[in-house]
């Protein structure tokens, strides 16, 4: 929570085509109590089954929630590929200058779709808004919560969809 409010879970289902991300859709709620966020989880995937859409993988921030990511991660493993992703967590990749955090790395991945015009967001004002509370300010991403309590959800759920679409078997945290 963030002044007494509930922040709000956000999951964003992105498509690849060719170099390009299109965010299709993006679902918003608050809630305080993890069984709604679960019920609201495996409806959406009920959704996308019954309209013949598999996703790749959920990628799901452990950061601050890490036993209900890993609950999750579990309670899913059937379904799809669950990724557990601790922004503070170090990464070392290729083409990288220094190690960084995911947090970081992920955030530059998805601003670089951004800056070369590979990234199809919707048009919403919601997500506008939220896009824009998000800043760089000596080479970290950083957030301030609007008065609304919005602190750039959005945009951590379209990164967090773009690594499922990227991550290669070696950065997943599944159990067969």
């Amino acid at each position: 929570t963030t002044r007494g409010k509930s922040n709000p879970s956000v999951l964003s289902i992105i498509e690849e085509r060719g170099p390009e991300w299109l965010v299709r859709a993006r679902f918003i709620w608050r809630a305080k109590d993890p069984e709604t966020a679960n019920h609201r989880l495996d409806d959406i995937l009920d959704t996308l089954q019954r309209c013949g859409i598999t996703p790749r993988a959920l990628a799901q921030d452990a950061t601050n929630e890490r036993y209900y990511a890993e609950q999750n991660r579990l309670r899913l493993r059937r379904r799809l590929p669950v990724i557990l992703v601790v922004a503070s967590q170090s990464v070392d990749k290729t083409g990288l200058d220094k190690p960084t955090n995911w947090k970081e790395y992920l955030g530059n991945q998805l601003v670089a779709k951004l800056d070369d015009n590979n990234l199809t967001l919707p048009s919403d004002a919601y997500t506008r808004a939220d896009y824009r509370l998000v800043m760089k300010d000596r080479g970290k991403f950083v957030c301030e919560p609007n008065d609304e309590g919005m602190h750039g959800d959005c945009f951590d759920a379209d990164k967090l969809a773009g690594h499922a679409l990227t991550a290669s078997s070696s950065h997943r945290t599944i159990v067969p």
